[in-house]
């Protein structure tokens, strides 16, 4: 006759590894990175949104960014501020090229600094900070979510 299985008395309990820890400090660690850069690049756009001296240019180059697979292209822009000249590259590449050699651009710069600019449009300005802070944020709560539900049923 079988005898019912019983909890042996003698049996060692498993534990949990301490990971989880590292796993959730290591994480949020990542997300606030990602956090201060957005927000790093969106100060700075703002910055020159609010402040910042509006310059005609012209762009003068395409600069070439091969990969494995592909060829992006990122405008060289110059531009003239109290009669000095400056050259600035567009902080996005694509392919096709978004902008042609000759076309007339609006750039933003800091008055303090000229030599910091950026072309003035929403994808040149505020593309990282769209991208990396919602980002960062959302991950960062279902993460924290996720985790803490978890505590509470272990508990």
């Amino acid at each position: 006759m079988a005898t019912p299985m019983t909890a042996m008395p003698n049996a060692i309990p498993v534990k949990r590894s301490g990971n989880s820890g590292c796993l959730w400090v290591g994480l949020n660690l990542l997300f606030a990175l990602f956090l201060a850069i957005g927000g790093w690049y969106g100060y700075r756009s703002f910055g020159l949104v609010q402040n910042g001296g509006v310059a005609n240019g012209t762009v003068v180059n395409l600069e070439q960014h091969d990969s494995d697979d592909s060829t992006t292209y990122a405008p060289v822009v110059s531009y003239e501020v109290d009669g000095q000249n400056y050259h600035m590259t567009g902080s996005n590449a694509s392919s096709p090229p978004a902008y042609h050699v000759g076309q007339k651009v609006r750039v933003r710069y800091d008055r303090d600094d000229p030599t910091l600019a950026r072309i003035d449009n929403f994808w040149e300005l505020w593309l990282l900070p769209v991208l990396f802070v919602p980002t960062s944020v959302l991950f960062g709560l279902i993460f924290n979510v996720y985790m803490f539900i978890g505590l509470f049923r272990r508990r």
